[in-house]
């Protein structure tokens, strides 16, 4: 069982990600409104996290810890064409 104190920090350890995360790129599948892909930086690495639509939390991210930031720009673009798809 987790300590209160415990849960305290790993909320904060969350938040602190949260903040610390920058959106470099968004790509589209259709319209602004439809399912998107964001490229997101947190420090070093890069990430992509998939969204339905207007949907604030993202259905699936996936991380990307040793590529460049355009292989992985590539990879959001590719998954918004319908070229890339996720596994899982």
């Amino acid at each position: 069982m987790l300590h209160i104190a415990s849960m305290y920090a790993i909320i904060a350890a969350l938040n602190k990600r949260k903040y610390m995360s920058k959106i470099i790129s968004t790509y589209y599948k259709e319209t602004a409104d439809g399912p998107r892909a964001e490229v997101v930086q947190d420090g070093i690495t890069y990430s992509i996290e998939y969204y339905n639509g207007r949907d604030v939390a993202p259905f699936a991210r996936e991380e990307f810890p040793h590529n460049s930031i355009h292989f992985v720009q590539d990879a959001a673009e590719n998954w918004a064409m319908d070229i890339k798809t996720l596994n899982g």
